[in-house]
């Protein structure tokens, strides 16, 4: 949140504040966005500010610190990193086009934030738009539109042809896969809970 604040104050125009900003996180930054909105303590600009919510899919994230003397300890130089995925249960680190780390998510249990075992939200269910690439082939995002505010910013760039739509009813594995890691986050959430209880 610290972000938007830096967005509306740091960056406006003149002596004006931003009134329009854009807010890109995980499920949680979203939640707290949403709880900001509807305090009635923000600050004034920040609640008039017009935002745009966008949700990332998210089953959970790692500690920064932590994962970079991981990596580190790997023989990863950091600073020639291009990317780095999750997908089908491995996290995969890569330097243009070449992998360099792939590693299963079940081994580096110890380096999630300890918050994300709390958290049942695997698409960002307080944004106007969520979006991963979950469901979607390879170079596509999945995209939920929840919000009228969503609808119009999507309907924006495509019209300006920055981004290609197509029905997730037309593409492989589809929205069941998303559905099942949402499913899947929930249940895991609940056996924690269950396990801690007396």
């Amino acid at each position: 949140m610290e972000g938007l604040r830096s967005a509306v104050w740091e960056y406006r125009r003149g002596q004006s504040w931003l009134g329009k900003v854009a807010v890109t996180g995980t499920a949680c930054q979203m939640r707290a966005l949403r709880k900001m909105q509807t305090s009635g303590y923000a600050p004034t600009r920040l609640l008039q500010s017009e935002q745009l919510s966008i949700g990332l899919f998210c089953f959970e994230t790692f500690d920064y610190k932590s994962l970079k003397t991981h990596l580190e300890s790997r023989g990863v130089d950091l600073s020639k990193v291009t990317r780095m995925e999750i997908k089908k249960g491995r996290f995969r680190v890569f330097q243009h086009s070449e992998l360099v780390y792939d590693v299963a998510i079940s081994k580096l249990e110890e380096i999630v934030r300890p918050c994300c075992r709390s958290c049942t939200d695997f698409t960002s269910e307080f944004s106007d738009i969520s979006l991963g690439n979950v469901g979607s082939p390879d170079g596509w995002s999945t995209i939920i539109v929840r919000t009228d505010r969503g609808q119009q910013a999507l309907d924006g760039v495509t019209a300006e042809g920055l981004v290609e739509v197509k029905p997730v009813a037309e593409v492989k594995p589809g929205i069941s896969e998303t559905i099942r890691l949402a499913k899947m986050k929930r249940e895991r959430v609940q056996k924690v809970g269950e396990k801690a209880k007396p």
